[in-house]
């Protein structure tokens, strides 16, 4: 199922989900004449979901098939790299076909070196999504929505890196650009559309030949199209952060930063934020088939509904072993803290992954497997328990 979610925080991609498998399937690539190789994907699947609306009374249940064929052309020039992906994704809904979706994804991207001391990155993603009812902007309010929220969002971003990989000092310029646009439920979520600014910097040193140590400052401008009723949200948010980066050895790799995020909100009457901000990833192999990841990150954002901004904390670990060749499987446990400025709310979710799965052939894989969410909230209507049972099938061509 394609499943469209934005977080500021980096945790958030990492994503420890119990649907990734270590032994992936290889799908061969088409090459055309100009270099140019294409790789057709389509996974589907099969879904129980016992609370489509997220809600903590009257919860509806339903069957889903979804389908997410996908396209990928890469394009290798020396030590240039030019990637593109298309992918579209239906959900159809047997219990409740107003839930129903079909979203498109597409990216470009970019990696060139310029010369030795010289290099860069761009990137630009395409998303026409939609949140699930009772999640995003319409959280509390699962069993009042008719369908999902749908939206656009355009996300650009640049990077610009000076210094040779062979010495031990770089530095890095970025900037990014975020839009988002939601097309129905003008009335809830036209005070929602925004767009953020994004530019920076960052120095690495590198300790050792896996090592390097990063000082980094962050800054992101957001600025909604219209004022909210309970007052204008338009705010400017710096991070100052350290930390570290290290490659694959024997047993880890990973990354983490830690430092001050300062939030300021262009209305006096919104509450401002200061405070210590990290996140983290660490990926622990004691064995060749057996792997480990650990997460955690804290920030302050932006909310779906109330409040001035919600201080978020995210934990989280996963464990992916190879059984054999052919069969692996993955647990994962994600907890998450959110406690909000401007409302009086705390959240608290826990969510259970477990998946298994089957390299059926070389470019088949089936995959079993469920989520099991419980969400307890100090606001009666967000507290919601969710339980997703799915079997599913990928293959490449």
């Amino acid at each position: 199922m394609f499943k469209i979610s934005r977080l500021t925080l980096a945790i958030a991609a990492v994503g420890l989900s119990a649907n990734v498998a270590a032994n992936e399937l290889t799908a061969a690539a088409i090459t055309t004449e100009s270099g140019i190789d294409f790789t057709p994907m389509v996974q589907a699947r099969l879904a129980h979901n016992d609370n489509i609306a997220s809600t903590s009374t009257n919860e509806e249940s339903s069957w889903i098939f979804a389908v997410t064929p996908s396209l990928r052309a890469l394009l290798q020039d020396g030590a240039n790299v030019y990637s593109s992906t298309l992918s579209v994704a239906s959900g159809t809904y047997f219990s409740s076909s107003d839930d129903n979706y079909l979203d498109f994804y597409a990216d470009g991207k970019a990696k060139v070196e310029l010369n030795q001391s010289n290099r860069f990155e761009a990137g630009v993603e395409y998303v026409s999504g939609h949140e699930d009812r009772g999640t995003g902007v319409s959280e509390g309010l699962g069993n009042l929505q008719d369908e999902p929220a749908e939206f656009d969002t355009w996300n650009l971003n640049a990077h610009y890196e000076y210094g040779a990989m062979s010495t031990p000092a770089r530095v890095r310029v970025m900037a990014g650009y975020f839009d988002k646009e939601f097309t129905n439920y003008e009335a809830l979520t036209s005070v929602r559309n925004f767009d953020k600014f994004s530019y920076g910097a960052a120095f690495y040193y590198d300790t050792q030949a896996t090592t390097s140590v990063v000082a980094e400052i962050i800054r992101e401008d957001i600025a909604y199209d219209l004022v909210d009723p309970t007052g204008k949200r338009d705010s400017l948010t710096t991070k100052y952060r350290v930390g570290m980066d290290w490659e694959a050895t024997a047993l880890t790799s990973g990354s983490f930063r830690i430092g001050y995020q300062d939030k300021n909100f262009d209305s006096a009457e919104r509450k401002d934020f200061s405070g210590l901000t990290w996140e983290a990833s660490v990926v622990y192999a004691p064995l060749s088939y057996s792997t480990f990841q650990l997460t955690t990150g804290r920030q302050a954002k932006d909310p779906n509904v109330e409040g001035d901004f919600v201080k978020e904390t995210l934990h989280g670990v996963a464990w992916v072993h190879d059984w054999s060749e052919l069969f692996s499987s993955t647990a994962a446990f994600n907890y998450s803290n959110e406690d909000y400025s401007g409302a009086d709310r705390t959240d608290k979710t826990k969510t259970l992954s477990l998946a298994a799965n089957y390299l059926l052939r070389t470019n088949i894989m089936l995959t079993a497997g469920t989520d099991l969410t419980r969400k307890s909230s100090t606001v009666q209507n967000i507290r919601f328990d969710k339980n997703v049972f799915y079997v599913g099938v990928q293959a490449g061509f």
